[in-house]
């Protein structure tokens, strides 16, 4: 998934994923990065029929498996 347009939701996935490791903003983001839906949790998502899926208003990327929680 393209990260959202709405600077603040955008700042919120960057906080999300780079705060176990990293100091990042959004201005440092390339305008490619994505994300995979896997990084977001069941109640994120809204499925409509068998094969079309999409985020929800406002989610927030929460599932990062392979990473370790480091304190700053």
């Amino acid at each position: 998934y393209r990260f959202p347009k709405n600077p603040l939701l955008k700042q919120k996935w960057v906080d999300a994923i780079y705060n176990m490791n990293h100091q990042e903003s959004v201005l440092q983001l390339p305008n490619h990065a994505r994300i995979c839906i896997q990084h977001f949790d069941d109640t994120c998502i809204e499925q409509f029929g068998s094969t079309q899926i999409r985020l929800k208003q406002n989610s927030v990327p929460s599932i990062f498996p392979n990473v370790l929680n480091r304190k700053r």
